[in-house]
């Protein structure tokens, strides 16, 4: 049996610390180790990767968090406006009653 104490998950009490985001010039400059450490925190699989494919990984996640833009509430209402039936207009799919 191992002398090694077992490693405690986190709870969910516990408070993530925020870090400033990475930038290009982050990775550019990062040694091997820390690269690592970044895809391990940031759930990318770098696993017999060599430095420079680390990089491109990491620079790809940079690239697709700065790209990506959150619907907002306007955004989303505008949809929902744009696709509602004119209630004036008749439902052309509703059956019509002939007199």
């Amino acid at each position: 049996m191992s002398n090694t104490p077992a490693v405690k998950p986190p709870s969910s009490r516990e408070t993530r610390v925020q870090r400033a985001p990475l930038s290009i010039a982050d990775v550019m400059s990062m040694p091997m180790e820390d690269l690592r450490i970044e895809c391990l925190l940031l759930e990318i699989p770098s696993t017999g990767l060599d430095k420079s494919a680390i990089q491109k990984r990491l620079l790809k996640h940079i690239v697709a968090r700065a790209t990506s833009t959150p619907v907002s509430h306007a955004e989303t209402s505008l949809v929902l406006a744009a696709v509602d039936p004119d209630p004036v207009v008749p439902d052309p799919v509703a059956p019509t009653q002939e007199l």
